[in-house]
């Protein structure tokens, strides 16, 4: 996978890094490695690999990292990788070659499988239900987004367009602007099988992951993805009352399930004042 970059930002991790680099190295021999350091303050610098590291200055945050790791890349495509994850290489190469086959598609999306590597088993086979669907219509695919709860996370992009569809990350959440920045550029694909394992047990110990911060405080900033990504989709018809209303229906309904998540979450912690929170906001956004 010559023509391949797997980009990964990381900030203090260097033993998840090592271990990351490590398989990915072992599985993709051919394809072009970055790493993005946010400035860390541990043994990141001295990991050894065969690719390209790059050192941010001072702490940008996360996304604009991910960001800086991804447009780093000079290979006709490129894709991102956390630092304690890997990829499922038949699966890549099975992008790929959905690309090189279909040259006007922009980006080919799929779901991540949760999996715990230290017990070798899957915890959730795809984080959700997808066909193998090419999306040329971005209403069909705001419908999609919506009903299947999609987070557009993990992407194989053309190189080529990086630079229109991942801008400037500003108080959205990422994927969503992403995600409309592409499909109003060109079609999108959506694969069913994952190629990516975000790893709930990891061989090398316990850490904390971003994510699962976040789907318990970043409801703002899901929402502006979503209200930014309706704009894109919709902006010829705004004016249309009921499709805005229809919109802001789903836009609640998408948060609703977003609340539940967080409640369970914080529940099963005992953190009952926060979860009984979750749960007034999941009152409130129902019909």
């Amino acid at each position: 996978m010559q023509q391949l970059s797997i980009c990964i930002p990381t900030f203090n991790r260097a033993p998840f890094l090592k271990w990351t680099l490590e398989k990915t190295e072992a599985d993709f021999p051919d394809a072009k490695l970055i790493v993005s350091d946010n400035s860390s303050k541990d043994d990141t610098p001295h990991v050894p690999f065969k690719g390209r590291y790059i050192r941010q200055q001072t702490n940008i945050g996360a996304f604009p990292n991910m960001r800086a790791a991804l447009l780093a890349s000079h290979t006709k495509y490129a894709m991102y990788l956390g630092d304690d994850d890997y990829l499922l290489p038949g699966e890549v190469q099975k992008g790929i070659d959905f690309l090189e086959a279909n040259p006007t598609v922009l980006a080919y999306y799929a779901p991540c499988q949760l999996y715990n590597e230290v017990e070798q088993r899957s915890e959730w086979d795809a984080f959700y239900p997808a066909e193998d669907e090419t999306f040329t219509r971005a209403d069909l695919l705001w419908n999609f987004v919506m009903h299947k709860h999609v987070w557009p996370e993990h992407a194989i992009y053309r190189r080529e367009r990086l630079e229109e569809i991942m801008q400037p990350r500003t108080q959205a959440y990422w994927c969503f602007v992403d995600l409309a920045n592409a499909a109003v550029r060109g079609p999108v694909h959506f694969a069913k099988t994952p190629y990516y394992r975000n790893l709930t047990g990891h061989p090398v110990g316990g850490r904390a992951k971003l994510g699962d911060q976040q789907c318990l405080t970043d409801f703002d900033s899901y929402r502006t993805g979503l209200e930014l990504l309706a704009h894109d989709i919709f902006q010829s018809n705004l004016k249309d009352i009921e499709l805005k209303k229809s919109i802001n229906d789903m836009i609640r309904q998408f948060m609703w399930s977003r609340y539940e998540v967080a409640a369970r979450i914080l529940g099963a912690q005992n953190r009952t004042v926060e979860s009984e929170v979750m749960k007034k906001r999941m009152e409130i956004s129902s019909y």
